[in-house]
């Protein structure tokens, strides 16, 4: 009989004992002060990787030539290409810990309280079987703004769905794991709950980590210079006034053109998963791999939700990129053309551009990115069919009916890493009474009338409602403490105007703690 072996590493709550964490398989946990220095490495590299697909698999970045830099302070690349358990069994457990104050600087000065503490845990079974995930207990309380922000009902952003809603402090337990198995170098099967972006951008208007964690299944082929990817996921709805199940189908097709241009195909399909007359469950006929083979039955109308997307990147001497994104939820071309603005002409679109090693600096980087997305865009009959979770949006946080720009300058230094982030987001909110096409939980049916339009169908136009311009304006700077679980002390300070109906609201915060930095949460709107 086969002798198992299992390396068990335990350390106290707030020590900072160095673990080997990360092997040459599981997942990178997505985090973008990581994801900067990484996508640098990636970029600038010879690969044929695909940077679009995330969250990265270890195997796929140990076959490429960044593994040979075995000095990054990057917390796991100098594990990857270390193969001391690559062929044993193990388990391993590292602490997690966040820990901060706000200070929240208007007339009713306050201070704020976030807190969360956990383990993050990985273990192998043969050569083939990952498992890692975390688990960590959340107390937060959020900055006005976001009290009363479109998404954020009963939850706390990007994170999940609070135990006690409507508390002065919101209580989440935060979970999320993964078990990975790496068949060879074409086909890796992942099973869990977790997240996922697809994109090259700061935001992703195919589907982004916004919203909190959810079940899933992911199937990825690479072969030649392309990689395919299925999804299929499962998600809850309580906008209806329950806690509902809806599901997606999803695909994206990521082909390397060449080593510079690189083009993406992306479809979803949402459907819920009752109603008043059957369970339905999860459809197995949307288990059919092949992209796209539902388009007959998307053009002559269906019950379930269907959106079509692609994308684009272009590399310029490997520190330039350009990239791109386009999301068609409905769209008519004849209708387009009258230029009426009708309202079920419902698409989004990106473009953007990072440098890295800007002006000929090490580890500086830039990047400005244009997103706008049309009224009513995502949203459909019911919040069931809808692409959202957990009463917050599969894609960016505003929703619909927005445009916005964002601009980046990024810069490393030893353990010292250094963010400015300037957004300008104007949207159109909706009211308790009328629908204008940003909140995608409320269903398009009830759209709002037009005074020249009285029949709803045209003068639709982004920004709409409450028409709010938000300038949201931040300084971060973190240390490094920890690198297996990317432990980081920081500060953080936040400037933050939103504008409507001739009233300026302010918020000021600023941010001192320390975290475990494995995911993103986004409050930047």
């Amino acid at each position: 009989m086969r002798k198992y072996r299992f390396n068990i590493s335990l350390v106290a709550l707030f020590t900072c004992i160095p673990i080997v964490l990360f092997s040459q398989r599981g997942l990178v946990n997505m985090n973008r002060a990581f994801d900067f220095e990484l996508e640098s490495k990636i970029n600038q590299s010879d690969s044929n990787f695909h940077t679009a697909i995330k969250p990265y698999t270890i195997s796929s970045l140990s076959r490429t030539n960044i593994s040979n830099e075995k000095q990054t302070s990057t917390f796991f690349l100098n594990k990857i290409i270390d193969n001391s358990y690559s062929k044993k069994n193990g388990l391993f457990i590292v602490p997690l810990i966040s820990a901060f104050g706000t200070a929240q600087l208007e007339d009713k000065a306050e201070i704020l309280t976030d807190y969360g503490a956990g383990a993050y845990l990985k273990g192998f079974i043969g050569e083939k079987f990952t498992f890692n995930g975390f688990y960590r207990y959340v107390g937060s309380n959020q900055p006005s703004y976001m009290d009363s922000s479109l998404f954020s009902q009963e939850v706390i952003p990007s994170v999940g769905r609070a135990t006690n809603p409507g508390a002065e402090i919101l209580n989440v337990n935060h979970w999320e794991g993964s078990l990975l198995y790496d068949a060879n170098k074409y086909f890796s099967f992942l099973l869990g709950k977790g997240k996922h972006f697809w994109g090259d951008g700061y935001r992703s208007l195919l589907l982004s980590d916004n919203a909190a964690a959810y079940p899933y299944l992911r199937i990825e082929s690479t072969f030649w210079n392309v990689k395919y990817v299925n999804l299929y996921s499962w998600h809850n709805d309580f906008r209806t006034g329950s806690n509902r199940n809806k599901f997606t189908s999803s695909h994206f097709l990521s082909w390397n053109v060449t080593k510079e241009i690189n083009l993406g195909l992306f479809e979803t399909v949402v459907w819920q998963g009752s109603d008043t007359l059957h369970n339905r469950g999860f459809d197995v006929s949307y288990m059919n791999p092949a992209i796209f083979f539902r388009a007959p039955e998307f053009a002559m109308g269906s019950s379930d939700n269907s959106l079509i997307g692609a994308s684009a990147k272009c590399r310029i001497k490997k520190k330039n990129i350009l990239y791109s994104q386009v999301i068609f939820d409905e769209f008519y071309l004849i209708e387009m053309k009258a230029g009426n603005k009708w309202w079920a002409n419902k698409y989004g679109v990106q473009v953007g551009a990072k440098s890295y090693d800007a002006l000929g600096i090490k580890n500086f980087g830039v990047q400005s990115e244009f997103n706008l997305v049309r009224p009513f865009t995502y949203s459909h009959q019911s919040s069931l069919i809808n692409y959202g979770h957990n009463n917050q949006s599969l894609v960016h946080p505003a929703g619909a009916n927005y445009y916005e720009l964002s601009n980046f300058i990024r810069y490393k230094k030893g353990k010292w890493y250094f963010e400015e982030q300037f957004n300008y987001l104007e949207y159109g909110k909706d009211s308790s009474l009328n629908n204008y096409g940003g909140d995608m939980f409320n269903s398009y049916l009830a759209r709002e009338v037009d005074a020249n339009h009285p029949n709803r169908d045209y003068g639709h136009t982004i920004g709409q409602g409450e028409n709010h311009i938000v300038l949201y304006n931040s300084l971060k700077v973190s240390y490094s403490l920890m690198k297996e679980t990317n432990l980081r002390a920081f500060a953080q300070f936040v400037y933050r105007v939103d504008k409507y109906n001739g009233i300026s609201e302010l918020t000021t915060l600023f941010q001192l703690g320390v975290s475990s930095l494995i995911w993103n949460e986004y409050k930047d709107y």
